[in-house]
C-alpha cells in the first residue's frame, strides 16, 4: 500500500489501522457503507433525534465569540421559517467571520446523534 502514488507511510498506516486496508486489492474492494443525499434540505423544525445527518438552509444570525485562547469558539444561530438551531465552530474562527456575515443565507450539514 505504501507504494501507491499519493499513499505515503503515514497514510498507509492510517488506512491499515482505521479501515484494515493492507493491499491494493483491499482498497479496490473497500466500498462506502452509507450515502448522504446532499440535495435534500430539512426544515429546522422537522429535525428529530432519529436523524443521523441533516442539511439545513437558513439565515445566519450575529456571531458571538466565547472563551479565550484554545477554549475559544464561535457561536451563532441559523433560522428558517420553522425554527432555529445553534451552531458552534471550534476552529477557523477568523475565516468564518470573514466569509459569513449576519443575514446571509447559508446551508450546512450536521451530524445529529440525539440532536
Amino acid at each position: 500500500m505504501a507504494y501507491l502514488k499519493g499513499v505515503g507511510p503515514q497514510r498507509a498506516e492510517l488506512l491499515q489501522k482505521e479501515l484494515s486496508i493492507f493491499t491494493f486489492n483491499d482498497l479496490l474492494q473497500h466500498f462506502p457503507f452509507r450515502h448522504v443525499d446532499k440535495t435534500k434540505f430539512t426544515p429546522i423544525g422537522d429535525a428529530t433525534p432519529a436523524d443521523e445527518y441533516l442539511q439545513f438552509v437558513g439565515i445566519l444570525e450575529p456571531f458571538q465569540v466565547i472563551g479565550q485562547n484554545r477554549a475559544r469558539r464561535l457561536v451563532s444561530q441559523v433560522k428558517d421559517k420553522t425554527g432555529a438551531v445553534e451552531v458552534v465552530w471550534f476552529s477557523a474562527i477568523n475565516q468564518i467571520q470573514k466569509c459569513c456575515s449576519q443575514g446571509k443565507l447559508i446551508s450546512f450539514m450536521e451530524s445529529c446523534p440525539g440532536l
